[in-house]
């Protein structure tokens, strides 16, 4: 005996089997909550016109349903060996246009790297021939100091010895005189020569020093330049490798629904996800931001607070210093363990807006309304799924292109289970009335 109703919200007409009475499930034709009727007034009751008496269940009632753990992995395991070609042609697509993804992000980042190095160089051997130039005036000025330096003793031992001399009057003497006169101007000459050539020197010295500073300025600005390009790259590539994502993940998710599901998707359903995207999108951005506030809080309060206060207390004990290590490694533990918390429950958030075609925030409501009622069973079933898919990508060669569909078929019968759609894994399309 079938169960025949309608659906209160949009007359839909709904066909389920008998042991689906008085059970919560969802209009196949626009995703509402409702209760099927516990009986039926008679056979083909409600077709004649829609009857809208069913309750709206609420958001917050649960959905009865024998999900397990290990049910969970042996109907993915099943399905993995049933549509494998479906996910063969999944893990083909989107393994191959990731790939493609994480070299052009690549590329991004090494482009720039080659395209500066030449300016970078030019740079690095204009500041090395000004360096060299500069130490070897200096070691000029400084041996033409030490010349002069030298003939100036020398002249002032000359002038020494004309005083001596000055009284005597003799003819060896007067030779002796002329003799250090002459010299003596000779030296003042050779001293004029010096400090001429060291006025020069001091002269191209301070040029050079010049271009040195005008040169260090410049490959300042440069370097910031050059930053600001690096990180202009590795921006643009980040957001469009985001962007394509995000763009792919509704396809993906839309395929995997209706693989599991027991239908045909054509491989145009993979990129089908643009009617998803802002919603994903939204969704993403909602969570990063909850997730940049909480844990800038706690870096505050378990990293800020404590260092803040053994800077201002000079004479802080032994039992303050350990009880501000003991504020930060508490916080590392907090902002881990919330921001794993944060993933698990919205992580079921872009299935219902594919599948229930959910706004952002109702489909976050709902992703965690869904995972906070079975919360350590969801917990434990999408740790084990990130182990079981980082054991895979592990593979050589094919690890790469399997993970994807592994990871998207445990995820899709983990909602469908935990949504109270198991039934929905085997039953025929025509006949599966809880598709959301």
């Amino acid at each position: 005996m079938s169960l025949n109703f309608y659906c209160f919200r949009c007359g839909h007409r709904v066909s389920l089997p008998d042991e689906y009475r008085d059970r919560n499930i969802f209009c196949p034709n626009c995703g509402e909550n409702i209760l099927s009727p516990p009986n039926e007034s008679g056979p083909g009751a409600g077709f004649s016109t829609p009857q809208p008496v069913l309750r709206r269940v609420e958001p917050s009632e649960p959905i009865p349903s024998s999900f397990t753990i290990s049910s969970l992995l042996e109907d993915s395991w099943n399905l993995g060996l049933k549509c494998w070609q479906p996910f063969l042609i999944l893990g083909a697509i989107v393994g191959g246009l990731t790939f493609f993804l994480c070299m052009g992000a690549y590329l991004c980042l090494i482009i720039p790297c080659f395209t500066v190095m030449p300016m970078v160089v030019a740079h690095d051997q204009d500041r090395i021939r000004v360096n060299m130039a500069v130490s070897e005036f200096e070691n000029q000025l400084n041996t033409l100091k030490r010349e002069r330096d030298h003939l100036a003793d020398s002249l002032t031992l000359h002038e020494q010895t004309l005083e001596q001399l000055k009284d005597n009057s003799s003819a060896k003497e007067k030779e002796q005189k002329d003799t250090l006169n002459r010299e003596k101007t000779e030296l003042s000459a050779e001293i004029e020569r010096i400090e001429k050539n060291m006025n020069d020197c001091n002269d191209s010295l301070a040029k050079h020093r010049q271009e040195s500073m005008q040169i260090a300025s410049k490959a300042g600005g440069f370097s910031i330049k050059l930053w600001i390009i690096y990180l202009s790259f590795i921006v643009t590539a980040f957001l469009i490798a985001s962007l394509v994502l995000v763009w792919l993940y509704g396809g993906e998710v839309a395929y995997c629904l209706a693989v599991v599901r027991g239908e045909q998707p054509s491989i145009s359903m993979l990129f089908s996800g643009l009617k998803y995207f802002w919603r994903i999108l939204v969704v993403g951005a909602n969570i990063t931001v909850i997730a940049l506030c909480v844990d800038f809080i706690i870096f505050l309060v378990t990293f800020l607070l404590p260092i803040y206060y053994l800077l201002s207390h000079e004479n802080s004990t032994d039992l303050e210093g350990f009880l501000s290590g003991f504020s930060i490694v508490f916080g590392i533990v907090m902002i881990v363990l919330f921001n794993l918390i944060l993933a698990m429950v919205f992580s079921l958030s872009n299935f219902f807006v594919v599948d229930r075609n959910q706004g952002a925030v109702e489909a976050m409501r709902s992703s965690f309304r869904f995972v906070w009622a079975r919360f350590w069973l969801v917990f434990g079933s999408i740790l084990l799924i990130l182990v079981l898919c980082m054991g895979i990508g592990m593979i050589p060669l094919v690890g790469f292109f399997l993970a994807t569909p592994a990871t998207l078929c445990l995820y899709t019968v983990l909602y469908l289970k935990i949504t109270g759609q198991e039934h929905g894994l085997s039953l025929p399309p025509t006949q599966d009335a809880l598709h959301g």
